[in-house]
């Protein structure tokens, strides 16, 4: 009896995860659609065009060297492998934080809704990549044992993927810090909003350790893949600076 009780979910897990893969599968080869081009002739050395995305370096990078292997018109095999894993970090995530079902059920909204289909296999960055590490932060945040972050092996292993998450994160697009202001409160209610003077020198070191991450990131970077536009990402960046974008959307009024 226990024993069933132990292969029924893993049953129901191989089934959805081919249900994923039958979902998917029979679009991985549809010809590249609006900005999925572009990211294809960003990658493909032939056009001479690297270095021509806005964003942070590590989705063309993935779409360089996973073209070069797989061939640039294959992109949309990366963004499987990034859906892959948002497919396991659903699941791990929803189980943990809720139930058994509830991760499931998950699965199921995951595997069905049209939006998420077209994602998982959509060159770009928002559909598989950003969530993939958005995911990964918060699977890592949620192992965390943020009362005594240093005291057991677990902790600092956990805590070192977070803060690899989080660079993974910026380094694939601005938006990402979205979620610092939600990690910010779930991190208040894991301590029960006390803060000790330790633990508050320990959070500035984890808030300094990712920018720091992604500057040695970006120099190291830099070196292998010459092309990074360092100008054309920081002039992007410069854009989301509180009320900015009207200064060059709207028109100066005409004098008579």
């Amino acid at each position: 009896m226990r024993s069933s009780q132990k292969i029924k979910p893993i049953i129901i897990f191989l089934a959805l995860f081919a249900a994923f893969l039958a979902f998917r599968l029979p679009l991985i080869n549809n010809i590249y659609h609006q900005d999925e081009y572009k990211w294809a002739e960003i990658a493909d050395p032939f056009f001479k065009m690297e270095g021509e995305s806005v964003h942070p370096p590590i989705t063309e990078l993935a779409f360089h060297y996973g073209g070069a292997f797989l061939g640039y018109d294959h992109l949309r095999w990366i963004i499987l492998a990034f859906s892959l894993g948002c497919f396991f970090l659903i699941y791990k995530l929803a189980k943990k934080m809720y139930s058994q079902n509830s991760a499931f059920f998950s699965l199921i909204l995951f595997i069905l809704v049209p939006y998420s289909v077209l994602a998982s296999i959509q060159v770009d960055i928002d559909g598989a990549i950003l969530p993939f590490w958005i995911l990964l932060t918060a699977w890592s945040f949620e192992n965390v044992d943020f009362k005594k972050p240093l005291n057991s092996r677990r902790s600092v292993s956990w805590i070192i993927m977070l803060l690899l998450s989080v660079v993974g994160g910026l380094l694939s697009k601005l938006s990402f810090i979205l979620i610092f202001p939600g990690l910010f409160f779930a991190f208040l209610e894991k301590i029960n909003f006390r803060v000790s003077k330790k633990l508050f020198v320990q959070s500035i070191l984890f808030v300094a350790a990712p920018v720091i991450g992604v500057i040695i990131v970006f120099l190291l970077l830099s070196r292998f893949y010459p092309a990074l536009p360092w100008d054309r990402f920081i002039g992007y960046a410069k854009s989301f600076q509180i009320f900015s974008f009207g200064k060059e959307i709207i028109p100066k009024p005409l004098s008579l």
